[in-house]
């Protein structure tokens, strides 16, 4: 008999978007290593918070496949547009390099796209809570 295992997942990602004219650098933070064959199955997005995006998507879901002989996992990562009202989809390889995960995606006429982001808890079956930051340099610092 087949089981299936129900992921309805918190994927809570934590954008930091720092906005410094000078040299800052995102924090790392201290994560226990990731077992991508756990991980592996269907995660949802329940929340998304981060600092200045407008949130234009709904109903994102990345479906991770266990990883292979060379620690590769394909994600399909979907989604739907607010803008475009259509479901779009795209494939991209993920793995872990500094005990944090590197997700790249290959977009036309941009190229690849490397996004990298820590998994701060998981139990691999009901939740994980996912963490990224990314130096915005081209926009003026701002302090009030």
């Amino acid at each position: 008999m087949l089981e299936f295992k129900n992921k309805i997942i918190f994927f809570l990602i934590f954008e930091i978007h720092i906005l410094m004219a000078e040299a800052v650098d995102c924090q790392k933070p201290q994560v226990e290593l990731l077992d991508l064959d756990r991980y592996a199955g269907t995660w949802y997005t329940y929340e998304r918070s981060c600092g200045d995006c407008t949130n234009l998507t709904k109903c994102s879901r990345a479906s991770w496949s266990k990883p292979d002989q060379n620690g590769n996992s394909t994600v399909i990562i979907s989604e739907f547009s607010e803008i475009s009202f259509s479901l779009s989809e795209v494939t991209s390889k993920a793995y872990i390099e500094d005990n944090k995960i590197i997700n790249e995606i290959c977009v036309p006429a941009v190229g690849t796209v490397r996004l990298e982001f820590w998994i701060l808890a998981t139990d691999y079956d009901t939740y994980s809570i996912v963490y990224s930051c990314k130096v915005d340099r081209d926009k003026p610092c701002v302090r009030k």
